[in-house]
């Protein structure tokens, strides 16, 4: 057991490991990331920035009730299961995979990626904008209601699910792949291409520019 009472900042990262339990009740700020793997508790009550990347393995635990801020990625797997009811911006990547659970009620900003993998599910109600690009993989669901741009590509694979219903603009590709379906029923302006692959569905009703080319096999 470790007991660290008085500490207040850590100048690098925290990580957990085995079946430990942490708790460190006064730390504000993290200089780097947070990590917990196999069945271990990390506790961080007071946390409201982290300047690495936050990541979950297995049926590890961690519990950040008021982080703000995070500077790197978001990163669930395996089984766990992660709430940050208070993060509003993310730098980098939001990802899941596996049976993992990811719940970010309030976050509306993400730097560069968001994608979904294996079969988890992940749904970002408030996010508006994504700095870069949306990735399905496997048999997993994501639902993205009220962004409106994306500034790299879309991509969907398998047998995924993907609901942008409010985006308007795509500054990269729009790709489909492998039986997988889409449709961005709002979409005006692709800046790269539009390709389907695989026997895949793309449906673009509205769209009225596209940057490049346009592709399909089969």
């Amino acid at each position: 057991q470790l007991t660290l009472p008085n500490v207040t900042s850590i100048g690098r990262g925290v990580a957990t490991y085995g079946t430990s339990q942490l708790t460190l009740p006064n730390v504000t700020s993290i200089g780097r990331g947070v990590a917990t793997y196999s069945t271990s508790q990390l506790t961080l009550p007071n946390v409201t920035s982290i300047g690495g990347g936050v990541a979950t393995y297995s049926t590890s635990q961690l519990m950040l009730p008021n982080v703000t801020n995070i500077g790197g990625s978001v990163e669930t797997n395996g089984d766990s299961q992660l709430t940050l009811p208070n993060l509003t911006s993310v730098g980098r990547n939001v990802a899941t995979n596996g049976n993992s659970q990811l719940t970010l009620p309030n976050l509306t900003s993400v730097g560069r990626n968001v994608a979904t993998y294996s079969t988890s599910q992940l749904t970002l109600p408030n996010v508006i904008s994504i700095g870069a690009d949306v990735k399905t993989y496997g048999d997993t669901q994501l639902t993205l209601p009220n962004v409106t741009e994306i500034g790299g590509y879309v991509a969907t694979n398998g047998d995924s699910q993907l609901t942008l219903p409010n985006l308007t603009s795509v500054g990269g590709d729009v790709r489909t792949n492998n039986n997988s379906q889409l449709t961005l029923p709002n979409v005006t302006e692709i800046g790269g291409n539009v390709g389907t692959y695989d026997n895949s569905q793309l449906t673009l009703p509205n769209v009225t520019s596209i940057g490049r080319g346009v592709a399909t096999y089969s």
